[in-house]
């Protein structure tokens, strides 16, 4: 294996120290230290499966002896000292490539003001970029303000534009962008006052990882393309490895798949061949998340947890955030709930130790739609508002749609949590959920999610008797309906209104309302808005006593309900169509309608229509004259009635009373009437004779 580092000779040549110096020095610190320094350069030979840091220990252990005796020139030397890798680059260049940043940081920070002003801006600056890529965005400020302030004190334009374009890259990563950019463009006027094309493709990269944090990803593909432009020409292999990774998310975020993972492609290729460590991982981290976007999951699980790894070997927090993100998202469409919430939280855990506001508010939004599939209703909302605070703090478009969709799903969900409350007569907690509902749609700007929501509101406040404000909100659903030409929406709050007029008594005005809402729904075939409309005027109609038009109505209900194969609605309203045919001594067509319902109501389960079914059935042979079935019917009512605490109980005892009352009534009157009988035909027979 060919090494990469410089020959020893030739590096104590440079150093200018020789044995025969060495040896003719007094015996302590001094001269143990110089012939440590020989030693690892001229004895230690790494092993053939070495890592990239063991292959150069033998330098970073020399830099560590001469800083001991404050030969700091010389321990400088080491630092720069070229490499024999592909791309040549100096010792610290070369451990940023690798990825092993508290290794450098070590090699800056024991020469920072050792020796003179425009190194140490350079330190600075360096000390900065570790302190950024392990994610302390503190330090890293505080390190790249000192190099600004010494580049100008020594009028370095060059490293005061490096300083100005690193502290725009941090306030980016933290979601400060108008900072960020007030930084880049004074970075990129010196960088063309001074021709420095370095320093402009820097820039230019910058500027377009500012605009793709914001989610403007086409504005961001500009400025990655003129900046790959230059760095092409410059020859800089590393930076060519992340602008092109750069250009894949973009493609990546506007959905073009195929583009990105060729970009990302061409990234890993080019950071493998100069052994880029950080820049592989990033490249395998998004490829994983580009088939994950595929919906390869066996692939993405095993790009990301190569990502992971490196990583983490390399001490690359942001990597390692970004691939616990990716297998917590991929785990999650697995149906892998707690495997993906582990990931997701070491994801938060770790954007919140580097201080990354985008990191947080991502991971944030993750883990609510996580418990969210978990149905953990309270968490999800609670971690998709504060990714939505997040999103609005640092005004990244992306994220901020991201968490307002997970919030109207939330409201979707609490509407479902209302009308579940609401059917088991639970108004008050309907109430709460709908009012969730109501505030997240105005949050986000879902009037129709409003108009849906005040509707619910009027209902339970309905079922509540405060009626008051049920007519508020329907009247307020109404507003907004016609607000937005929502028709739909406009037919179910005039039903709505109608419904609160009929808990009032006030039946002339539940027959306008609904009559309005039975057009509207007509116009717009809205088959349930019809049945609605129906089935209320039907009620209306025969509170009013009218029960021919009621049934009319019913039967217009029915008619539907058989249509689309609605069983307990076509149960319902043959309950309701019985009940007007026996006010119109319909016997006999009552009693076919209620016997069809009840074996609807038998075969859903339905106790309760049930109970109301056997009820009307004995009304109808107690007309009849069955008393016997009436009493079997009544008792069967009875019976469930008092099981599931119906509240017409005493209704039905009531009922059952004049049955039973009836019944002797009626075997007198048969007695009395074939007396009379008797009587008639003795008295014909007499008048026979005669």
């Amino acid at each position: 294996m060919s090494s990469i580092t410089p020959s020893g000779e030739s590096v104590l040549a440079k150093l200018g120290i020789d044995s025969a110096t060495v040896k003719a020095m007094k015996r302590g610190i001094k001269r143990s230290s110089y012939r440590a320094v020989i030693n690892w350069l001229i004895k230690y030979k790494p092993l053939p499966e070495a890592s990239n840091l063991e292959k150069v220990k033998g330098l970073l252990e020399v830099f560590f002896h001469l800083c001991e005796v404050e030969e700091w020139k010389r321990a400088n030397e080491i630092i720069f000292t070229s490499l024999l890798t592909s791309t040549n680059e100096e010792l610290h260049a070369q451990l940023d490539t690798w990825g092993y940043y508290n290794q450098q940081f070590n090699l800056y920070i024991r020469v920072l003001g050792k020796i003179n002003p425009s190194l140490d801006t350079i330190f600075c600056n360096c000390i900065g970029n570790t302190y950024y890529f392990r994610g302390d965005y503190e330090q890293a400020i505080g390190y790249y303000q000192q190099a600004l302030v010494l580049a100008q004190e020594i009028s370095d334009r060059q490293r005061e534009g490096e300083a100005l374009g690193n502290l725009g890259n941090v306030y980016s990563f933290l979601g400060i962008y108008d900072k960020a950019l007030d930084y880049q463009q004074q970075s990129l006027t010196l960088a063309r006052e001074i021709n420095d094309l370095q320093g402009e493709a820097e820039v230019l990269r910058d500027f377009g990882s500012v605009y793709y944090f914001r989610g403007d990803y086409n504005q961001a593909i500009d400025y990655y393309q003129q900046a790959l432009v230059l760095i092409k020409t410059l020859g800089n292999r590393q930076r060519e490895s992340e602008i092109q990774a750069n250009l894949g998310s973009c493609y990546h975020s506007l959905q073009d798949y195929e583009q990105a993972i060729d970009y990302y492609q061409q990234a890993l290729g080019l950071a493998k061949e100069i052994g880029y460590r950080r820049g592989e991982g990033l490249a395998l981290g998004n490829l994983g998340n580009a088939y994950y976007s595929y919906k390869d999951y066996e692939q993405a699980i095993n790009y990301q947890k190569k990502s992971l790894v490196i990583a983490r070997e390399i001490g690359n927090q942001e990597g390692e955030a970004i691939a616990l993100g990716g297998l917590g998202l991929t785990y999650d469409s697995l149906g892998e709930y707690k495997q993906a919430i582990n990931y997701h939280e070491q994801d938060l855990a770790v954007a919140r130790k580097i201080g990354s506001r985008w990191g947080e508010s991502g991971a944030l939004c993750n883990l609510a739609s996580t418990y969210c599939s978990l149905k953990e209703y309270n968490k999800a909302t609670n971690y998709f508002q504060k990714s939505l605070i997040s999103s609005q703090e640092i005004n990244n478009h992306q994220l901020k749609e991201k968490a307002l969709k997970g919030l109207e799903h939330m409201a979707s969900l609490y509407h479902s949590l209302g009308q579940y409350y609401h059917s088991i007569d639970n108004h008050q907690k309907a109430i709460d959920y709908y009012q969730q509902n109501l505030v997240i749609a105005q949050e986000t700007g879902d009037k129709k999610g409003e108009v849906i929501a005040y509707g619910c509101l009027g209902v339970a406040c309905d079922s509540l008797e405060n009626y008051d404000e049920a007519i508020d909100y329907f009247s307020q659903s109404l507003a907004a309906s016609k607000e937005i030409g929502d028709r739909q929406g406009e037919s179910c709050a005039l039903s709505g209104l109608g419904l609160i007029y009929d808990s009032l008594g006030n039946y002339g005005r539940v027959t306008e309302y609904l009559k309005q809402s039975l057009i509207i729904a007509q116009e717009i075939n809205d088959r349930k808005g019809k049945m609605t409309a129906l089935s209320g005027l039907g009620c209306a109609y025969s509170s009013l006593g009218d029960y021919t038009q009621s049934v009319d109505y019913y039967k217009q209900y029915l008619a539907i309900a058989q249509e689309i194969e609605d069983n307990w609605r076509e149960g319902a309203v043959l309950c309701n169509l019985g009940e007007s045919l026996i006010k119109l001594e319909q016997y006999s067509e009552a009693r076919e309608k209620l016997q069809i319902g009840l074996d609807i109501f038998r075969k859903v389960s339905d106790l309760a229509g049930q109970a109301e079914v056997l009820k009307n059935l004995a009304k109808v042979h107690q007309k009849l004259g069955d008393y016997h079935i009436a009493n079997e019917y009544c008792t069967q009512a009875l019976t469930i009635a008092a099981e599931i605490e119906l509240s017409w109980v005493q209704e039905c005892q009531e009922l059952m009373t004049a049955i039973k009352n009836s019944e002797p009534l009626a075997q007198e009157c048969q007695e009395l009437q074939k007396l009379k009988d008797k009587l008639r035909s003795q008295v014909d027979g007499e008048v026979e004779d005669d």
